[in-house]
């Protein structure tokens, strides 16, 4: 493919100027926008993708789609079209300074890295949220717009999520390989899960200034990124919060399903770290280790005092195996029965023996033990009578 010229005239209204950049998908230009009078940059796609019919209407629907997703984190996609046949996309047109760029100089500060991860995040979930996925997220595609500000470019090879090829004719992958995860090496179809992966080998080359699975031929590549194969993060930059390195080591997880599921969860596991809506006049619960237990931190009351409830105690429970203590009234009413019906039985006892001693006739020898003559209680039953009494009297 012939590059365009300075001061070439695109559909009529887009003047090109200086080639910015080339890449797989072809070259970049700086042009403007002579029917309004600004800045663009004019992607024109390569020969061989502009010969293939199906890719040029696809990369035109695409184009379309990409041009609906308005987000501060996503290059605006202004136009689509074709000129002399060859497939064209105008896009925002920012300074040109990527990512790439960026770590050329070396590694970036863990927390520098994790606000571009999650401004990059942003930007994949709401084009997740149209129905399409990046499919080359790398560091040559996050473009610098401004101080800690980052935009996610090049949606012209994205693919809608419901109709995905992911090779060309010639069986060429689209996408750099060193960020594409392992099931699309192997011919699966992109998804979400895919494009997490990407932005996951993203942020360890970020933290490391290496990208995890080296370098070497295309076969080796493959096969260290089927496999899983690299060094730890925290092996390589032991300064990076741990929390940090296990969000991305779950991002670059070889299964699809061992992944955060969308580029939403993921944004959450890389807050979660922070309080949600904490202000000034909130005391959060905060646990200090101590050697026992955790303390808790009061949290601030707002309630009227009278709405603030005592504690109540609970009243112990007796233990049905123990015998309660019985109250001093209630012992001595029960002697009293006690007495009372042993006095009705010896009555009853004496009554009876004194109408067997008077059916005795006379003469007769009275039994061993029994009461002297003209006694009416013999002595011992006496003697037992004054001894109850004893007991019974208060």
């Amino acid at each position: 493919m012939a590059s365009l010229g300075s001061s070439t005239t695109v559909a009529g209204r887009y003047v090109t100027g200086q080639l910015l950049g080339t890449g797989g998908m072809g070259e970049v230009y700086d042009a403007v926008d002579t029917r309004l009078d600004r800045p663009v940059a004019l992607k024109r796609l390569r020969a061989d993708l502009a010969d293939d019919v199906s890719m040029r209407r696809r990369v035109e629907t695409e184009a379309r789609l990409a041009a609906r997703l308005t987000h501060p984190n996503v290059v605006t996609v202004f136009d689509s079209g074709l000129e002399a046949g060859h497939p064209f996309i105008v896009m925002e047109r920012l300074d040109g300074r990527t990512l790439r760029d960026e770590l050329a100089e070396g590694p970036m500060e863990p927390e520098a890295v994790r606000s571009m991860a999650l401004q990059v995040l942003e930007a994949l979930a709401a084009a997740h949220g149209i129905g399409l996925i990046h499919r080359d997220v790398k560091p040559g595609n996050i473009l610098v717009a401004g101080e800690d500000t980052w935009k996610v470019a090049d949606f012209g090879i994205a693919t809608s999520i419901e109709d995905d090829h992911t090779l060309t004719k010639t069986g060429e992958l689209l996408g750099s390989a060193s960020y594409l995860a392992p099931e699309r090496l192997e011919g699966h179809a992109a998804t979400t899960r895919s494009d997490v992966y990407s932005l996951g080998v993203v942020m360890y080359e970020a933290l490391t200034g290496r990208p995890p699975f080296g370098e070497g031929t295309p076969i080796a590549l493959a096969i260290r990124i089927r496999d899983g194969r690299y060094e730890p993060l925290r092996r390589v930059a032991a300064d990076v919060d741990p929390a940090l390195a296990k969000s991305v080591a779950r991002a670059m997880s070889k299964d699809p399903m061992g992944r955060y599921a969308s580029a939403e969860e993921m944004a959450l596991a890389l807050t979660e770290h922070e309080v949600p809506g904490a202000s000034a006049d909130t005391t959060a619960i905060v646990e200090r280790p101590s050697e026992s237990t955790a303390v808790l931190e009061p949290v601030a009351i707002t309630a009227e005092p009278e709405l603030i409830m005592e504690p109540v105690v609970a009243e112990p429970v007796a233990d049905p195996r123990v015998a309660a203590p019985v109250h001093p009234g209630r012992r001595l009413a029960t002697a009293l029965l006690v007495g009372v019906l042993a006095v009705i039985a010896v009555i009853v006892l004496v009554l009876v023996l004194t109408l067997g001693a008077a059916d005795t006739p006379a003469g007769s020898s009275s039994p061993a033990g029994s009461a002297p003559s003209g006694s009416v209680v013999p002595a011992p039953l006496q003697d037992a009578l004054d001894r109850l009494q004893e007991t019974i009297t208060p």
